[in-house]
């Protein structure tokens, strides 16, 4: 680390985060489950990893074993953990070792202490709270918790700004059907079941919901054609009875195209923010082609009032997302995610970015966790990115440090405040 980096990460360390995506919990009661540390890291996304490095899927339900002891679990794992150590994943779990509970990494004489501590935390009820809001120093975290709630009181406003997922309006209704029928429309029809989307919609910011997700990138492209009504009319009324048999059956493409343009109609006229995973998907043999992010191209086009925030800077479409980013005043480039992907690759991209695309126009921060340790291992990388990216523009004359600190506040921060309007 140079002197010009070091001077910034001083700076970067303690400033307040305006985190674009998590995965956690909705209630509090689920954020202290018990359960164990071990468990909790191989919850999402090192556990691909070690999957792609050869280790056989018996051992990583044998980790997971609550009736062994930690450290034996540790033992069986260790030589494909130690394999995957150096990723952006491995990385952030041995930072949360570090900065949560003072140990050097995550290995088998360094586990059961980090249990120990972990289970006080969770005993205590304080665990998650202490590390979102002492720790990671968060302000708020937008999250998408999976879930299709209404009412009040299901989500801590304090810490989340729930996003409302799209993806059920187009797949899977199996659920959603029962829901959008208390809407007193007759969903036989294809008029019906649009009127009762509509409603829904409508009705999600007084649920609590500040902004949508779409997530439909790991089962499809993202190209969505622009389909006539009376096609879409054609295929409702051939599907209607084949999902009145089987309510788990696909939703045919044309009509999923139809009725994401149609609920972003209704978004444009609520001038709502739309989250959209694009690039490179959780998990092991994915299709990552589904997402390259210019198959949205039409999309940014035709719904300008739609403030997209495009995921993961496409991942490994970064060039293509900047480009969106610098050409649509609708599209924004979003870093969830990429710092725990590579490291190396979220810096290069940020660098490229403040060349490319307005500066207010992208957000530094999105811990994409489902479980919290995680975030916090996260948050620093996310703090280093930014750091080295602008100690490489003040190198380059581009900025002083005053203006480079000012930049990060707005990367982490502000940003997303006035972009996504989240409140504080």
């Amino acid at each position: 680390m140079n002197a010009t980096e070091s001077a910034l990460l001083d700076r970067i360390w303690d400033m307040p985060i305006l985190d674009t995506h998590e995965h956690l919990p909705l209630r509090p009661a689920l954020r202290e489950t018990p359960c164990d540390v071990l468990t909790e890291y191989l919850s999402h996304y090192f556990d691909k990893d070690l999957i792609s490095a050869g280790m056989p899927r018996p051992l990583l339900d044998q980790a997971l074993d609550p009736s062994l002891d930690i450290e034996e679990r540790f033992a069986r794992i260790e030589p494909w953990w130690d394999l995957c150590r150096l990723t952006g994943y491995g990385r952030a779990l041995d930072e949360a070792a570090r900065g949560l509970y003072g140990e050097a990494r995550v290995d088998r004489a360094s586990i059961g202490r980090m249990n120990e501590a972990f289970q006080r935390g969770v005993q205590d009820g304080g665990h998650f709270r202490k590390v979102l809001k002492d720790k990671c120093r968060i302000s708020r975290s937008v999250n998408d918790g999976f879930a299709h709630m209404k009412g009040s009181g299901w989500s801590d406003d304090e810490l989340f700004a729930q996003v409302l997922r799209l993806d059920g309006y187009l797949e899977g209704w199996n659920f959603l059907w029962d829901l959008l029928g208390e809407y007193g429309t007759d969903m036989r029809t294809f008029e019906g079941f649009l009127a009762a989307v509509r409603a829904d919609l409508l009705a999600s910011p007084s649920y609590g919901y500040a902004g949508y997700k779409l997530g439909v990138a790991y089962s499809r492209p993202l190209y969505f054609a622009r389909v006539a009504e009376r096609d879409a009319r054609a295929a409702f009324d051939a599907f209607l009875p084949v999902f009145l048999q089987d309510r788990l059956a696909p939703v045919p493409r044309a009509l999923q195209d139809y009725i994401l343009r149609f609920c972003l109609g209704i978004l444009q006229e609520m001038g709502a923010f739309v989250q959209i995973h694009t690039g490179f998907q959780e998990g092991n043999g994915n299709v990552v082609a589904n997402s390259d992010p210019l198959l949205l191209t039409e999309l940014l086009q035709d719904f300008p009032g739609v403030r997209f925030d495009l995921f993961h800077i496409g991942y490994p479409y970064v060039r293509q997302t900047g480009v969106l980013a610098k050409l649509f005043p609708n599209a924004t480039v979003d870093f969830a995610w990429v710092n725990i992907i590579s490291p190396l690759a979220a810096e290069n991209a940020l660098c490229e970015y403040l060349d490319l695309v307005p500066q207010n126009k992208i957000f530094a921060f999105g811990g994409d966790y489902l479980f919290v340790d995680g975030v916090y291992g996260h948050q620093v990388q996310a703090r280093r990115t930014v750091a080295r990216a602008l100690a490489r523009k003040v190198e380059d004359g581009a900025l002083d440090l005053e203006a480079a600190e000012r930049t990060a506040r707005r990367l982490l921060h502000d940003n997303a405040i006035d972009k996504l309007g989240i409140r504080l």
